[in-house]
């Protein structure tokens, strides 16, 4: 039993496995450092879409102020002509 273990086929079977075995792992580290790469030019993006959403938000926010500012001037405009 133990001498097919060591047999000059199953050595070269297994050797051959173990090549395989490299190939993929060599294989998958590069899928994954061009996933990393991709999440992070997603999250560069996403973070660029969320700032601009923001200062869309702040701007908005003056204008509703400039708006309530604005109403009772208009008022006082009308009843001093």
């Amino acid at each position: 039993m133990a001498e097919e273990h060591l047999s000059d086929a199953f050595i070269k079977s297994l050797h051959a496995r173990v090549v395989q075995m490299e190939q993929d792992m060599a294989s998958s580290a590069e899928a994954t450092a061009r996933n990393t790469s991709s999440i992070e030019t997603i999250r560069q993006n996403t973070q660029d879409i969320v700032d601009t959403f923001q200062a869309l938000s702040g701007g908005f926010k003056v204008l509703q102020g400039l708006g309530k500012v604005a109403k009772p001037l208009s008022i006082v405009k009308l009843l001093c002509h």
